[in-house]
């Protein structure tokens, strides 16, 4: 399992380890955020949002104990990978500011057998 580390202090959101991510394309349920947030996100019920901007892909993971996994649809593209956080409470809704970037690296495919030819 890799850990993404992520604070989040009122809107502002930020990667504590990017040195050490390297998000392989076509991963599944390796990739885990891990969010430490402040006082402003507790009355809240927040999730997480990624989104794959070359695909177009974008999900929303509930968070559990303040992480989730990495959604293997927004791998199955290589390139960037935004994600931020969205807290609601009732009528009030707060989203981070400025989304992170990662990078999806070109790696891992779907790998396809052909059976022998007879």
């Amino acid at each position: 399992m890799f850990y993404i580390r992520v604070t989040c202090e009122g809107q502002k959101i930020t990667v504590l380890n990017p040195d050490d991510i390297r998000i392989v394309q076509g991963s599944r349920d390796i990739y885990t955020a891990s969010f430490s947030m402040d006082d402003e996100w507790a009355a809240k019920a927040v999730s997480a949002v990624f989104i794959n901007e070359i695909s177009g892909v974008r999900e929303v993971c509930d968070l559990i104990n303040n992480s989730c996994l990495i959604p293997p649809s927004v791998l199955d593209m290589y390139g960037p990978l935004y994600f931020g956080l969205l807290g609601i409470n009732g009528k009030e809704i707060m989203p981070t500011l400025k989304r992170p970037r990662l990078w999806v690296c070109e790696g891992i495919k779907d790998l396809v057998v052909e059976e022998d030819a007879e």
